[in-house]
């Protein structure tokens, strides 16, 4: 007995049984139920994929795909990170970092992120109080500059002050203080060493103490104490020597040149304003 295959089966696909035939698909088929078509198997709906993430079923197969931040390995199947970072796949203005699946961005020390997460602005250190400085700071982009109060002068390391309180002066009027006066002098060791020179022959040079005016200690003023030398350099005389908290009566020098010391020490156990001093040839 003879039987009439149809047009449209695959032939390859065809078994012949005695008396008749049955249609067969391939792997990526299932036969439909007239059992003649072979219709697609949806591997993605069946979840009989490889896909690490994503599938899409497509005639007699299917392809994987990835989520943002991922890319398909050479398997076709598995899904790894993108690293944005190495190129230019991001939109950070300045550090990116890689994260799995995304990245971040960062900004270098004295910068930190805008709202937008991605650029950068400048911290201001000295207005947050955030910052080393001992004294005075300044904001600059990307960081700050410290500098120190009359009568001080920055460290080597640029964020500390000591005291450095001398000077010379050759005009013929002039004006000089102890740190922080009118406030208290430091309770430290240190000297200061003014030296008055006027370019006038036969000159006299006469010193004002101005008020507020207080040196820790009484007589004979060992420890804490102002001197008036005639004389500059290592030519000098004392003329007056006076601590405690009256103020000291003018004193008159004789000479173009005149010397006036200040000595603080770690003796002083209270605040006192220190000096200041006008002068005038």
């Amino acid at each position: 007995m003879s039987v009439r295959v149809p047009r449209d089966v695959d032939v390859t696909k065809c078994t012949n049984t005695i008396g008749s035939y049955v249609c067969n698909c391939s792997v990526v088929y299932s036969l439909n139920v007239n059992g003649l078509d072979c219709d697609d198997l949806d591997e993605c709906l069946l979840s009989i994929h490889q896909c690490d993430t994503n599938c899409e079923n497509t005639e007699g197969s299917y392809v994987c795909s990835c989520g943002e931040g991922y890319e398909l390995d050479t398997d076709g199947y598995t899904c790894i990170d993108i690293d944005e970072c190495l190129g230019a796949d991001h939109d950070c203005e300045d550090i990116c970092v890689n994260t799995v699946g995304s990245y971040t961005c960062h900004c270098r020390e004295g910068y930190e992120l805008n709202d937008d997460e991605r650029t950068c602005r400048d911290v201001d250190e000295c207005a947050r109080l955030i910052d080393d400085c001992e004294h005075n700071c300044m904001n600059t982009e990307g960081f700050y500059i410290c500098s120190c109060r009359d009568g001080y002068a920055l460290n080597e390391d640029g964020l500390t002050c000591s005291v450095s309180c001398s000077g010379t002066f050759t005009d013929l009027l002039g004006s000089f203080q102890t740190p922080d006066w009118p406030g208290s002098y430091p309770i430290e060791d240190f000297t200061c060493v003014w030296e008055i020179t006027i370019d006038i022959s036969e000159a006299s040079i006469m010193i004002l103490f101005q008020e507020p005016y207080g040196v820790f200690g009484s007589e004979p003023c060992e420890t804490d104490y102002v001197e008036v030398f005639y004389g500059v350099g290592s030519n000098t005389t004392s003329v007056a020597k006076h601590c405690g908290v009256s103020v000291p009566d003018r004193i008159v020098v004789d000479g173009n040149g005149a010397t006036v010391v200040f000595r603080g020490s770690t003796h002083s156990q209270m605040n006192r304003p220190g000096v200041s001093v006008v002068y005038r040839a």
